[in-house]
C-alpha cells in the first residue's frame, strides 16, 4: 500500500511539473524563418562539418538550372563579393499569381522547400535543392531578388530572413532574369566563409558535365555589392 501511494505522489508531481512547464504563457510557434535562425547547424549541417560555405552559390541555383532543362535559360553568372555572393541568369521566376495573390516567385522565397514542388525536372532536386532558396534567404542578414518578364518585373528586399520591401512594376519588352544577392548571416555561422578558387574549380566542373559553358564566375570578393532599390 505504501509502495502503490509513492508511486501515485511520483505520478502526480511529474503531471504537476509538466502543467507548469507547458502552459499557453510559455508555449511558441516559431515562423519557418526563425525555426531556420535558431537551429542553423541542423540546416546547414554540411556547411558546418565541412567548415565553409562554398556550397551554397550552387544551391541558389535551383531555379537557374530548372529553366536550363527547359532550355530557358542559357547564361548564369556567380558573383562572389566581401560580404555574399549573387546570383544572375537570363531567366524569369514565376510572376503568376496564386489563389491567395501570392506569386509563384514569392511562394518559392518565403515557403520553406516550396521551390521542391515548383521543379519541372527532379534531377534538379536531386543536385541543387536539398536547402531551397527559402531557407537560405531565411539565414541571411540581407538579401535581395529581382526577377522580370517581358512585361512585369518583381523586386524584393529581405532582412534577417523577411520582406522588408516590395516593389512590383509593369515594364515593356524587357529580356527575362532573375537576381539574386544573399549574406549569409555571420551570426548564425560564424568563422565560415568562401573560397572563390573553389566555387570557380566546381563551376567548371559542372560545365564538364553539362558539355556546356553555361556557369561564368565573378571575383569582386574586395566590393560590397550595390544596388538601389
Amino acid at each position: 500500500m505504501l509502495f502503490s501511494a509513492q508511486v501515485f505522489l511520483c505520478v502526480f508531481v511529474s503531471f504537476i511539473a509538466m502543467e507548469k512547464k507547458y502552459t499557453a504563457d510559455n508555449i511558441q510557434s516559431l515562423l519557418p524563418h526563425e525555426h531556420v535562425r535558431l537551429r542553423p547547424q541542423l540546416y546547414f549541417k554540411t556547411c558546418f562539418d565541412q567548415g565553409h560555405l562554398n556550397d551554397l552559390p550552387f544551391e541558389a541555383l535551383c531555379h537557374a538550372m530548372d529553366e536550363y532543362f527547359s532550355s530557358a535559360c542559357s547564361q548564369i553568372e556567380i558573383a562572389l563579393y566581401a560580404q555574399g555572393f549573387s546570383i544572375l541568369y537570363d531567366a524569369n521566376m514565376s510572376l503568376e499569381k496564386d489563389v491567395e495573390g501570392n506569386t509563384r516567385m514569392e511562394n518559392i522565397l518565403t515557403k520553406i522547400y516550396a521551390c521542391r514542388n515548383e521543379k519541372k525536372h527532379l534531377e534538379v532536386g536531386a543536385e541543387f535543392c536539398k536547402l531551397g532558396l527559402a531557407t537560405l534567404i531565411f539565414a541571411s542578414k540581407k538579401a535581395l531578388v529581382q526577377s522580370a518578364s517581358k512585361s512585369n518585373k518583381l523586386t524584393l528586399q529581405f532582412k534577417n530572413g523577411q520582406v522588408e520591401k516590395r516593389q512590383f512594376e509593369n515594364v515593356t519588352n524587357a529580356h527575362p532574369y532573375t537576381l539574386i544577392y544573399l549574406e549569409i548571416d555571420a551570426q548564425l555561422m560564424p568563422n565560415l566563409g568562401y573560397d572563390f578558387s573553389a566555387i570557380q574549380e566546381r563551376a567548371k566542373a559542372l560545365n564538364e558535365k553539362l558539355g556546356t559553358t553555361l556557369v561564368q564566375t565573378k571575383n569582386c570578393s574586395s566590393e560590397d555589392f550595390k544596388y538601389a532599390f
